[in-house]
């Protein structure tokens, strides 16, 4: 169960699992290589930012930005998603490719929003230990974002007028319950009343103007969907909000905290080689310090 928003220059999400599962900060460099199943091998892209479990070398994205401003985030949508097999007429990618392949070639949503129009996610598994996730994903710059979602009909792309995602329902049908409900639906967390609450949050909370006042806005905006361990269960797991982010496009850093330390820290991507072919990883993990006054 995630949030994700987009926010101007502010692009962010919570990650809702029962457990880390070994994400770190990862910058993937120009000239690093990534090899698709379907699309060949990439060695010469944007340089990228974001959490990703690293396995064999290759950078797992759950959520990411490139040195162009342009961000993606990996939301579950059990029992709605459908891919499909390759099909020659397309650009076939795999659910765990589609956040490098989009950030790895497109400056804009716009840009990235037209090559969507000939894509095709595939049922693949990055391993036998690491099977297809059913994803839908928050695209988004600094002008707009849009949702995409592979049904059983196809591939649907949707304009987002509200720059925010949840997991399922699919986005339709969220909006839907923003549009007709709206308010009133913030007790919970059920995805619905997370995606209400944060419209509500992100269009109402005052601005700022200073650099740090303004990602701690974010993170406060944040806070209300982040989930305490224990409070809400999903398919019998116990969720909490492993970690939060804020990756701002202006500055190319990637801020967070997580759910054992609440101090927020960042990784600014512009003091790695952006030059070189091998990644650079950052450990989220920290243990919660509290600094005292007496």
């Amino acid at each position: 169960m995630c949030t994700a928003i987009n926010d101007n220059r502010l692009f962010g999400r919570t990650l809702d699992v029962e457990r880390s599962f070994g994400e770190q900060v990862v910058i993937t460099p120009r000239s690093f290589a990534f090899n698709f199943l379907h699309q060949g091998s990439a060695s010469k892209h944007y340089a990228i930012i974001g959490a990703a479990h690293v396995v064999d070398n290759t950078p797992l994205y759950y959520d990411a930005m490139n040195e162009k401003g342009l961000c993606a985030a990996a939301l579950r949508l059990p029992e709605l998603t459908t891919y499909h097999e390759a099909r020659s007429d397309k650009d076939n990618l795999a659910s765990f490719e589609l956040i490098p392949w989009l950030l790895c070639n497109y400056e804009t949503a716009e840009d990235a929003r037209k090559a969507m129009k000939n894509v095709n996610i595939t049922p693949e598994s990055f391993s036998k230990d690491l099977p297809s996730t059913p994803l839908h994903w928050l695209v988004g710059d600094r002008k707009t974002s849009f949702v995409i979602e592979s049904v059983e009909d196809g591939l649907k792309i949707y304009d987002n007028p509200y720059c925010v995602l949840t997991n399922a329902p699919e986005f339709p049908t969220q909006c839907y319950v923003f549009e007709e409900r709206g308010r009133p639906m913030l007790g919970d967390l059920s995805s619905s009343s997370r995606f209400v609450r944060a419209i509500n949050a992100k269009d109402h909370t005052d601005t700022c103007d200073g650099e740090i006042e303004t990602i701690s806005r974010f993170f406060h905006i944040m806070s209300t969907v982040n989930q305490p361990a224990g409070l809400f269960q999903a398919d019998e797991r116990t969720l909490r909000t492993e970690y939060t982010a804020c990756m701002d496009t202006e500055t190319l850093t990637y801020y967070f905290t997580t759910y054992d330390c609440r101090n927020i820290r960042g990784v600014k991507m512009r003091s790695a080689d952006l030059d070189g072919t091998s990644l650079a990883a950052f450990p989220m993990n920290q243990a919660e310090r509290i600094d005292f006054l007496n």
